[in-house]
């Protein structure tokens, strides 16, 4: 496996940590290299005995997750070590990403909207379900598990042609862990997880294959696009580790 870190430019509190894009060559090697470091979670979390919060996005994420240990990750649930959310949902119940995951194996908190259950009201019960396993959970761990779009979208924050706009709808302080909106993804009506949120996880782990994502990428390593434009130029606000594997050769 081919790998090149390439990390990003820019100045950065003394808190934060610089994130690294890993580019892996090939998609099965980009998979399997997010898959070990996701793994190495999790088996740290049966051998030290905390509570682990698992954020898991849709899209690239959901085709390898029967690559996972799945009886590590199933015995964590069951003995109450691990708790599995989604990343972000959309309203559409047909196009559910906790139900594909589920579908996997994986024992996530399932997130389908209600029939009667508004957009805002979809996103206050996600809110409302990780507010009180963070109560019951003060000493945690948290990793989020993303992929990136060709927009630069991540966790279903969309890019917003409206500048002004998007600090309004993404830029809630905590404790706001998740925020309804209507953006420019399909479909467009979608609850995530607060950038403001993500950004205190333990670990980020990203998977993006595909070449249309190289311009994101580049983007994101060279930090000079607003975040309206390219999303995941939030993540160089994380506190914790960022590292995106990218199935893809180096520049």
């Amino acid at each position: 496996m081919q790998q090149h870190q390439q990390r990003s430019t820019g100045q950065k509190p003394a808190s934060q940590k610089t994130p690294v894009v890993q580019y892996c060559g090939e998609t099965s090697a980009a998979t399997l290299a997010a898959v070990m470091a996701l793994t190495k979670i999790f088996q740290a979390t049966a051998n030290t005995g905390q509570h682990l919060a698992w954020f898991v996005a849709g899209g690239s994420w959901v085709p390898v997750l029967t690559q996972l240990d799945l009886p590590l990750v199933r015995r964590l649930v069951a003995n109450g070590q691990l708790v599995i959310f989604p990343l972000d949902e959309r309203y559409d119940p047909a196009q559910n990403n906790s139900q594909q995951i589920q579908a996997a194996g994986i024992g996530i908190q399932l997130m389908v909207p209600r029939k009667t259950e508004t957009l805002a009201q979809f996103a206050e019960r996600l809110n409302v379900a990780i507010a009180r396993w963070l109560s019951a959970h003060p000493r945690h761990r948290i990793v989020g598990t993303i992929g990136i779009g060709e927009n630069a979208h991540y966790a279903g924050i969309s890019p917003l042609a409206d500048a002004a706009a998007f600090p309004k709808i993404f830029g809630a302080p905590l404790p706001k862990y998740v925020v309804g909106y209507v953006g420019e993804l399909v479909p467009p009506e979608r609850i995530t997880t607060t950038p403001a949120f993500i950004n205190t996880f333990d670990d980020i782990i990203g998977l993006v294959n595909g070449e249309g994502k190289r311009r994101a990428l580049t983007a994101f390593a060279a930090h000079n696009t607003p975040a309206h434009v390219d999303p995941v130029q939030l993540l160089h606000e994380a506190q914790g580790n960022v590292t995106i594997f990218a199935g893809l050769a180096p520049e």
